[in-house]
């Protein structure tokens, strides 16, 4: 059944259902997002309980073309490395925060494969009626939304199940597995891992929320399909020492660092013993680590900038066709210390334009020309018409009807802007989005699309 058709099916029987028994489904909704943890830090996270429905054959698409675009970050990345990419590393590096800098150089090798299958989440926009996609970041750093996707899943397939329809959705659980067990066969081991150190630090409440249940999801899952013994412990980076050439954690071996720590400056400052842990970020020939702490190289908004700088393309050896299909996805981004060009269109049309720190997340810094002055965004442009940052083309968000089962038993109709961010997992792209949904009625200011912001979380089943 097509999507359009499937849309109908799922509505006109949720319709037909009596008041009481969706009351009753929107209550048992609200009871498994609790047993799953649905929150962040300490609250609950605002949730869809009906799926908001895709094509999956234009999701495949959509997939092939970002694969390509993962394509030309690995090989801008792999080619900033060699002596003729030197210019182009230096200015990835300017791009950085001493913090961010203090971790690439920290990576001394990191293999291709391991390259290729870091995860990552592409945050973007998708107008599925016209197959436009906009990448606004690749995140790489440490992308969340992996518990939540799962335990979303979990929530509205109930709802599906209701109505006679399945959710052909895959879970990421599977394939962090699967990840985990590439990377340990690329070193000539046989099987899983026995046991993984899974690092955060403190000040991500998201983490602690994301993380640990998505751990204990990955084990049991071992446990049933391997019938291995797999444990996977969260920790801190100051957890972790150097025994007899062994990562050591809680007294055990580990086999494997699952990197989703970031900047531990605190962590110095207090004098805290994280040195072992930093040795061993640093030497990817003695120790299995993935997601390296060299991601940030490309993980620096510079890199989409790049992308839109024929010299750079020029030099990567990116042809004509490629260079397009890459711009086809990447809204025009410069950074006005390479392209001063570009300073009095963007101060002439500044609806159009967005700046952002290059080296940030979770939107901090990111300025909406729209929300300015004239004057206000003429002073900013001027103050960031250095290093650390880039102006970038807005993009407009995909509008899209959705709806939603009521406590009392009601059928709402929900006007959303949404964002769709693909995960990318193990090499491939997982079949899995991250999708945040802001209510058009509610916010007047452009603003970042994220939960902390009042987004809600929706689940993306692909038909």
């Amino acid at each position: 059944m097509d999507l359009k058709n499937t849309e109908a099916l799922v509505e006109q029987r949720l319709r037909s259902m009596s008041s009481d028994k969706r009351a009753k489904l929107s209550l048992e909704c609200d009871r498994q997002a609790k047993l799953e943890g649905l929150e962040m830090g300490g609250q609950p996270i605002s949730y869809l309980n009906v799926p908001v429905l895709f094509d999956r054959s234009e999701y495949q698409l959509l997939s092939a073309r970002l694969a390509n675009l993962l394509d030309c970050f690995v090989d801008l990345e792999e080619f900033s490395l060699t002596l003729k990419g030197a210019p182009i590393h230096a200015r990835l590096m300017e791009s950085l925060t001493p913090g961010g800098r203090h971790l690439v150089n920290q990576c001394t090798h990191e293999s291709r494969a391991s390259l290729v299958r870091r995860m990552r989440r592409i945050d973007g926009f998708w107008d599925p009626q016209t197959s436009q996609y906009s990448v606004i970041e690749i995140n790489q750093a440490a992308p969340l939304g992996l518990h939540n996707h799962d335990a979303l899943r979990r929530i509205t397939s109930m709802v599906l199940a209701e109505v006679g329809v399945d959710n052909p959705t895959p879970s990421i659980a599977p394939q962090i597995l699967e990840w985990f067990r590439l990377e340990f066969s690329d070193r000539g081991r046989q099987g899983l891992p026995r046991h993984v150190a899974l690092v955060i630090e403190h000040g991500y409440p998201g983490k602690f929320a994301d993380l640990p249940p998505i751990a204990q999801a990955i084990e049991k899952l071992a446990a049933s399909t391997w019938g291995a013994e797999l444990q996977i412990t969260v920790c801190f980076p100051y957890d972790i020492s150097l025994q007899n050439g062994n990562a050591v954690l809680n007294g055990k071996v580990v086999d494997m660092i699952w990197r989703n720590s970031v900047y531990m400056t605190t962590y110095r400052e207090q004098n805290l013993p994280i040195s072992d842990y930093e040795s061993i970020l640093s030497h990817h020939e003695d120790f299995i680590v993935i997601n390296s702490t060299r991601s940030w190289l490309t993980r620096t908004k510079e890199t989409l900038a790049l992308f839109w700088d024929d010299a750079a393309c020029s030099a990567l050896g990116l042809g004509e066709e490629d260079r397009d299909a890459v711009r086809r996805l990447l809204p025009r981004t410069v950074n006005l210390k390479y392209s001063p060009e570009a300073r009095n269109e963007i101060c002439r049309d500044r609806g159009a334009w967005v700046s952002k720190p290059t080296d940030s997340g979770f939107g901090q810094g990111v300025e909406f020309g729209v929300n300015h002055s004239t004057q206000s965004w003429s002073a900013l442009v001027s103050e960031r018409s250095k290093e650390g940052f880039v102006f970038q083309k807005r993009v407009e968000a995909s509008r899209r009807r959705a709806l939603a089962i009521e406590p009392d038993g009601g059928l709402s109709e929900r006007f959303l802007e949404l964002d769709f961010c693909p995960q990318h997992v193990a090499g491939h792209f997982s079949g899995t989005a991250v999708v945040r949904g802001f209510p058009m009625s509610e916010h007047s200011a452009a603003e970042p699309m994220n939960l902390s912001r009042g987004a809600v979380l929706c689940h993306a089943a692909f038909v």
